[in-house]
């Protein structure tokens, strides 16, 4: 499957709002198993525009939580130390 560098754009929106390779497949009117098939391909176009696309909007929501949790929000200070354990690797 080739997208063009519009679909592949259009994917990366897509996917940055939290939808599935199946749902963004429906969505954008692809050939669904076409589409899951190239986001199972780590190296390909599809693969890296989806994840791009999802690692900003979930960066976006962890600076978010970090800033609430800086101003003393109980709950995102609790949201902010899972990520600190979850992702302690240093």
């Amino acid at each position: 499957m080739k997208l063009t560098a519009q679909q592949l754009k259009q994917a990366e929106e897509w996917a940055g709002l939290l939808y599935s390779p199946k749902e963004i497949a429906i969505i954008m009117e692809l050939d669904m198993s076409a589409f899951e098939s190239e986001f199972a391909d780590e190296s390909s176009a599809v693969h890296l525009a989806v994840m791009r696309g999802k690692l900003r909007s979930e960066g976006e929501i962890r600076k978010s939580i970090i800033s609430l949790a800086k101003d003393g929000s109980a709950s995102a200070q609790e949201q902010a130390m899972k990520l600190v354990d979850k992702y302690n690797f240093l």
